[in-house]
């Protein structure tokens, strides 16, 4: 006996695995997959066709170890020179140019912003006097927001991702408050 499979249309996702700390957002054509790293950043796994879900996509996560790039003593396969960062800031072990930059009345424009939360929005919230993306109704997309900070500065970021129900796209945006 032959039984087809029903497969739904224009559906969306915002997964979050809790054990393997990663956040896979998906539709019917495309999944974008990022995880909370060792040192507390958003980095990325993934951006592409759409994938099946899994509670981990850590296989995704390059750990080579390689001469001459610095990592922690306690786990030296983790660089983050090599790691597809969300959002980079200058200071942290990472050479190549950062996102952003604050600078401190003492000089510094270190800044280390690690996770402390999350939140996931029906919709997409509105950036305020900024052109943007929009949708008529909330259930015609889905929104991520990561909640960083950064101890020495008191500074937040959020960071925000949307992904649509019928279009094969992420919209990204990003907010400090200090």
């Amino acid at each position: 006996m032959f039984f087809e499979k029903k497969h739904e249309k224009n559906i969306m996702e915002i997964l979050f695995h809790e054990n393997s700390k990663e956040f896979h957002l998906t539709n019917d054509k495309i999944s974008y997959v990022m995880q909370i790293l060792y040192n507390g950043q958003i980095g990325q796994l993934y951006y592409g066709s759409k994938i099946h879900d899994r509670e981990s996509f850590a296989h995704l996560f390059e750990t080579q170890f390689r001469p001459m790039v610095c990592g922690p003593k306690e786990n030296p396969s983790f660089a983050i020179e090599t790691a597809k960062q969300e959002y980079p800031s200058f200071g942290t072990g990472d050479y190549r140019n950062p996102a952003f930059e604050i600078y401190r009345e003492d000089g510094s424009y270190i800044t280390d912003f690690k996770y402390v939360g999350h939140e996931i929005i029906d919709g997409k919230p509105a950036l305020e006097n900024l052109p943007a993306t929009y949708v008529e109704e909330d259930k015609e997309a889905k929104t991520l927001e990561i909640y960083l900070k950064d101890e020495v500065l008191n500074a937040k970021m959020t960071l925000r991702y949307t992904i649509f129900r019928d279009y094969p796209v992420i919209a990204r945006s990003v907010s400090f408050e200090n």
